[in-house]
């Protein structure tokens, strides 16, 4: 095996504090992946193997927003276009693309106290997120 090296470019802005866009490329040279040889007793043997060259574009953006007083959140999503190109001949190259994102709500309960804009301490916090189809 060889070792794994990446080379990776990232250009970042983020528009009057609360918009955040990322572009970004990686080139990974002699990726590797756990392949599964079977032997001849029908058993099979776990081995890390280097098989490809891959390539990565990346943009994804995020931000914070605010609803209420009490109720804020955080959205965030992205797209990634995978090129694996394979160096060892019993693999196929592939290219892939995938997409997802992430959400978060924040809920602030209201103090009992007579303070405008008080808050008691607890808050609740729902998140998820989703990633489409990939190989």
């Amino acid at each position: 095996m060889q070792p794994q090296y990446t080379d990776k470019l990232k250009l970042s802005h983020t528009f009057k504090y609360k918009l955040t866009t990322s572009l970004s490329y990686s080139y990974i040279t002699d990726s590797f992946a756990r392949i599964t040889e079977p032997i001849p007793d029908g058993r099979n043997f776990l081995i890390s193997q280097d098989v490809a060259d891959q390539e990565i574009y990346n943009l994804s953006v995020g931000s914070p927003f605010k609803i209420t007083e009490q109720l804020n959140g955080y959205a965030s999503a992205y797209f990634t276009h995978d090129e694996y190109n394979s160096t060892d001949s019993s693999f196929i190259s592939i290219d892939q693309t995938t997409y997802g994102g992430y959400a978060q709500l924040n809920y602030a309960f209201p103090s009992t106290s007579l303070r405008a804009g008080a808050t008691s301490g607890w808050t609740a916090e729902i998140s998820g997120w989703y990633s489409g189809p990939t190989v």
